[in-house]
């Protein structure tokens, strides 16, 4: 069973617990590998309190290449995250997709208070880039399936009323079956499943199908200190964009051609190899990033600015026996569509 985005909470004090909800990124104790298949899917992290030990840069999450976000704002009847005003505005203002989260306590105040709590803070998610409101449902706070399946439906149906719009659930497949008594109840919203599994589709009882993949509580995103969840969309950035209250992508100019080459296909631990290549046409000062891919997605590693000629490099000391893969990212601009180099293997022995 996947430990989600709360069980780690159980080692603080309740006081602790109540006033600064869960530790999202302190979630699952290993990487878990997920489908190449999905890679080109949009991706992104989720944020609450606990990611700002250090300053996030939306803007770094943005340019390597994640389309969205999902913020925590609320949680139970009256706690208000002290970071969400600035993460949605800098969601917002770097171009990314955005959803805000709130944190079901059943045990404190009713589902109508809470909804009204969630929405008061969060807003209504009719904007430009908003996706629907999320109800995070992992505590059953001692009520049993029947009445947690009726506190359900409160919150749901308020938030809706609210909002016009369907929220998602958020949960688990464990917490499912066993606090939810494997209901059918909800299967018209979409469901946001958070499963640390290597298979290639997570399995959740109840829905046929999953709208958001919470897939890795230990993933290394640029602009977030530390582990961060990270998740995927099921379906197209088209798609992922309607969701959100947008239009297809707009169109841009032309993609930049991106060559990537290493010094040597192979090393030994800890000897240092070159990653080099060229941007064309030429993008003086612009950023690129170097990537590497696991876990089923590409995740950045190190960023570097562009020559006055188009070269870059960047050196590369592996310190683990593996095959690893790795590619150049530039994101897009206004003038420009994102592009990467062809992957490059470096087997380390």
């Amino acid at each position: 069973m996947p430990m989600p985005r709360h069980s780690l909470s159980a080692l603080r004090s309740l006081a602790a617990r109540v006033a600064g909800g869960a530790a999202a990124a302190a979630l699952c104790l290993g990487i878990v590998a997920s489908p190449a298949a999905a890679a080109a899917s949009p991706t992104g992290p989720d944020v609450s309190r606990w990611q700002h030990g250090s300053p996030l840069s939306w803007a770094a999450v943005k340019g390597t290449g994640h389309s969205f976000a999902f913020v925590k704002a609320t949680e139970g009847n009256g706690y208000t995250n002290p970071y969400f005003a600035s993460d949605w505005a800098g969601t917002r203002n770097a171009g990314l997709l955005r959803g805000a989260y709130h944190f079901a306590r059943p045990s404190v105040g009713s589902a109508v208070g809470q909804a009204r709590h969630f929405i008061a803070v969060a807003g209504t998610a009719r904007g430009a880039g908003d996706l629907p409101p999320v109800l995070d449902l992992e505590q059953s706070g001692g009520l049993s399936p029947a009445q947690l399946t009726a506190w359900t439906r409160e919150f749901l149906t308020e938030t809706q009323r609210l909002t016009g719009r369907t929220p998602i659930v958020y949960t688990y497949p464990h917490f499912w079956r066993t606090s939810m008594a494997g209901t059918r109840a909800f299967t018209d919203y979409p469901l946001w499943i958070a499963s640390y599994t290597s298979a290639a589709t997570p399995v959740m009882p109840a829905w046929s199908r999953w709208t958001f993949w919470q897939y890795s509580s230990t993933s290394t995103v640029a602009g977030i200190a530390g582990k961060a969840d990270m998740n995927r969309f099921n379906g197209s950035l088209t798609e992922l964009r309607k969701l959100a209250n947008l239009g297809p992508v707009p169109k841009t100019g032309a993609t930049a051609t991106i060559t990537a080459r290493l010094s040597a296909s192979s090393t030994t631990r800890n000897k240092s190899v070159k990653l080099r290549g060229s941007v064309a046409p030429a993008v003086s000062g612009q950023t690129v990033y170097r990537q590497g891919y696991y876990s089923g997605a590409w995740h950045t590693w190190a960023s570097t600015k562009v020559a006055g000629s188009g070269s870059y490099s960047f050196t590369i000391k592996p310190t683990k026996k593996a095959v690893n893969k790795y590619r150049v990212y530039l994101p897009a601009t206004s003038k420009r569509k994102a592009s990467a180099s062809k992957t490059v293997t470096l087997t380390v022995r």
